[in-house]
């Protein structure tokens, strides 16, 4: 098959794409450690410290939902980060589709910030304290979102342009 490795086959990157691919992958196991971090701290404080006799009855469910969100896709974030720094162009897949589905929390999230009744004022409330752990990535370059576009379209260019095997010379 034409662009598909075969078994025995080595996908070779050029140096300076492996720099692009370990200083993105040391990037995001930083921003995936602050952001667990965050994500603890603002979890242990609001689910078993906070007590507010005026916040809604679904926040702490809400923000018990976001929190596990977070951790998910943070944890991810540190395996691709790791992967990266080993520079396998392998690891693309996985970190394009979590970034996916986290611009579709995000959407999700802003929907539900205009449903009727006591979930939008908890999802409302939760969203700052509860998406801790993304927010490192969420806004590393100031702009929401920016650097997560970004980075997915430097990893997703690399492998377009380089993710083919060549055959492994006997």
């Amino acid at each position: 098959m034409v662009g598909k490795p075969s078994r025995g086959a080595k996908i070779t990157l050029p140096d300076w794409a492996k720099y692009v691919l370990r200083i993105l992958g040391v990037v995001n196991a930083i921003i995936a450690l602050v952001g667990m971090i965050w994500e603890v701290r603002s979890a242990h404080f609001f689910l078993f410290k906070y007590a507010d006799p005026f916040r809604p009855s679904s926040f702490q469910i809400v923000f018990a939902a976001m929190t596990l969100v977070n951790l998910a896709f943070v944890t991810v974030l540190f395996v691709t980060a790791i992967r990266f720094i080993q520079a396998k162009v392998s690891a693309v897949n996985l970190y394009s589709v979590a970034v996916s589905i986290l611009f579709v929390y995000w959407m999700v999230i802003r929907a539900l910030w205009h449903v009727s009744g006591g979930v939008a004022a908890s999802v409302a409330g939760a969203t700052g304290v509860g998406n801790m752990g993304i927010a490192p990535f969420a806004f590393l370059l100031v702009v929401p979102y920016l650097y997560p576009l970004l980075s997915v379209g430097v990893v997703q260019v690399l492998k377009h342009h380089y993710g083919t095997a060549q055959p492994v010379s006997a």
